[in-house]
């Protein structure tokens, strides 16, 4: 069994290559932190190995690394690391299509995008589109706040023009934007159809002209006493009525 003690090895200089991933930089592999997040790559089938304080049990295929705490330190994203974290390969697309996706467009910060997947796969919108300015999939914060919820979704990149999306919607897919216009319908009064794609935006310019220009409809949730919600708040609102939402026959 391998022991890393210095942060010059090179197996380890390659791993925090891994640790910050930022725009389109898009590597093979990413990693992630903690028992839990550990479990849910071992269960999806994408973990090749960990780096641990000591030594734990582990399948036959994926490999155990010791390292010194300084070491793990280094690889950790958190003030006090956990003391366990996982190599992944990168989660591959499963092509099949829910009957309602999700579209984020222009979210960079990756608390929100993280949670918005963890709340796509509670609701069982298993399909979320990425526009380029959207935060890296693989942020370690995104992968944090979705709570493991990375592994059960499929996740697409779309080219900041809406290419993606036009080909679904000539399949018969329904584009909705989340907005604050004036022309948007109220949640409770928007009739949602079979197929649907809910695209959300940036929190402080919206949904880009390019993307809300092939809009079908534009949805919004009524306030009373402040002007918007955050946008994951928001979404979890919308999505919730969506998934729960039946045309009339």
């Amino acid at each position: 069994m391998n022991t890393f003690k210095s942060l010059q090895d090179a197996h380890i200089k390659k791993l925090r290559l891994l640790k910050d991933q930022e725009g389109p930089f898009e590597p093979t592999h990413f990693l992630v932190e903690g028992q839990h997040l550990v479990d849910h790559a071992l269960k999806a089938g994408v973990l090749e190995s960990v780096y641990l304080l000591s030594n734990r049990s582990f399948p036959s295929e994926v490999k155990v690394f010791i390292c010194e705490a300084h070491v793990l330190a280094a690889l950790s994203h958190q003030k006090t690391p956990q003391g366990i974290i996982g190599l992944c390969r990168k989660v591959k697309s499963k092509q099949t299509l829910g009957a309602t996706m999700v579209y984020l467009d222009q979210i960079n910060d990756p608390g929100n995008v993280g949670t918005i997947l963890r709340t796509s796969l509670g609701l069982g919108l298993t399909t979320i589109i990425f526009s380029p300015k959207t935060a890296n999939r693989y942020h370690p914060k995104v992968i944090a706040s979705s709570q493991g919820a990375l592994f059960g979704l499929q996740l697409l990149e779309d080219n900041g023009e809406g290419k993606l999306i036009k080909e679904y919607q000539q399949q018969g897919y329904h584009i909705v934007a989340t907005t604050l216009s004036s022309k948007a319908i109220p949640l409770e009064q928007y009739r949602f159809k079979d197929k649907n794609i809910l695209v959300v935006g940036n929190e402080s310019h919206g949904i880009s002209e390019s993307i809300l220009a092939l809009a079908n409809g534009e949805v919004t949730i009524p306030m009373k006493q402040i002007d918007s919600l955050n946008v994951a708040v928001a979404f979890a609102i919308i999505a919730y009525r969506c998934s729960q939402y039946k045309p009339a026959a």
